[in-house]
């Protein structure tokens, strides 16, 4: 993980309140807090704000930023989301607002595509 010293690629289940960081390709490195997990219903638009195209998620996990800065912003989708304290891959972010960063739970990622972290 760039710039990101300690990754251990054994997967971690996500869980409420858990310490987490990413590098992305917009905001660099930042800092966060898992707020929810299985978060049903989550709505984001793949449109405009004129033509909106919406798709609507179960199972999400939702993160805040650290000291009331975005986890994320456009352009980070894709992120890989790893616990603070082991470096272990949690998620796999992609959406966000101003306020909250929307991913998927990395592991279900790696048992439907058959993959694992390297």
């Amino acid at each position: 993980m760039l710039n990101i010293p300690n990754y251990d690629p054994q997967l971690l289940a996500p869980r409420p309140g858990m310490a987490v960081t990413k590098a992305g390709r917009t905001t660099g490195v930042t800092s966060g807090t898992i707020r929810a997990i299985r978060v049903r219903g989550v709505r984001v638009n793949y449109g405009t704000t004129q033509n909106p195209i919406i798709a609507t998620f179960d199972n999400a996990i939702t993160i805040t930023g650290a000291g009331g800065v975005a986890f994320s912003k456009p352009g980070d989708s894709g992120s890989v989301i790893l616990e603070v304290a082991t470096g272990r891959p949690v998620a796999l972010l992609f959406a966000g607002d101003a306020t909250t960063t929307t991913a998927c739970d990395l592991a279900a990622v790696c048992a439907r595509f058959n993959v694992r972290p390297v």
